[in-house]
């Protein structure tokens, strides 16, 4: 279950909106200001942060700031009253993940978090550590090598390994055409700088233990096994 804390110093409005989390099944806690935000995230293990521009202490965009050395674990959607363009991308250039504008509809908002969620590489559960192996987990946005370090994929390094893997699961070759085509490629036409490219900025993210083999004329093929969370 995901929890997400709610700051807002609008009490009547915390209390609706959390009660509206907790039927969608989120695990909600609330806080009215920065204060109680940052104790929180000292204390309790919060995957998501809904968090209001508009508070009269320290605002959202002040606050999100602050949050950077949280960053790597949690997800933040800002929710405000504004609906300005320049306020939107104020917070998104200030690293916010999401950005929804008040009055919320809650399935809007449920769908927003969900997503925000896949893209967290924190969360892990019990069994993905157990397996002592290579994990693609957040239905593909998050690889997890054998000693629990995650990194989050873009776009196309997901497709290419959700491709490469689910391929791949007899460890054989997968030829360059069938990855091109996962991609979105025409396969007829041979661009080895597309998928060199893709391919080197993944082992430079994953690191030296990455198992990503070149099959020279052929394709790729990951040389241990992994496990898929789907």
């Amino acid at each position: 279950m995901l929890k997400v804390i709610l700051v807002d110093d609008d009490i009547d409005f915390l209390h609706e909106l959390s009660e509206s989390l907790t039927r969608s099944g989120f695990e909600v806690e609330t806080a009215e200001n920065h204060i109680q935000l940052y104790q929180a995230l000292e204390t309790v293990q919060i995957d998501l942060v809904l968090l209001d521009i508009g508070l009269p202490e320290k605002d959202g965009f002040s606050i999100l700031q602050g949050l950077q050395s949280w960053r790597d674990r949690i997800g933040v959607v800002m929710l405000t009253a504004r609906g300005d363009t320049g306020d939107r991308v104020r917070g998104l250039i200030s690293g916010a993940d999401s950005y929804l504008v008040k009055p919320i509809d809650i399935a809007e908002l449920s769908a927003t978090l969900h997503a925000v969620a896949r893209r967290l590489p924190h969360r892990i559960t019990s069994t993905c550590a157990q397996n002592n192996r290579w994990s693609l987990l957040k239905d593909g946005w998050v690889l997890q090598s054998p000693d629990g370090v995650s990194k989050s994929l873009t776009g196309q390094e997901r497709t290419f390994l959700k491709a490469l893997l689910i391929s791949n699961s007899s460890q054989k070759v997968v030829s360059r055409k069938s990855l091109m085509r996962s991609l979105g490629r025409d396969p007829n036409i041979y661009d080895d700088h597309f998928l060199d490219t893709l391919v080197s900025r993944l082992r430079t993210k994953i690191g030296k233990s990455f198992p990503l083999q070149t099959v020279r004329g052929k394709g790729y093929t990951f040389s241990e096994k992994v496990f898929i969370d789907q």
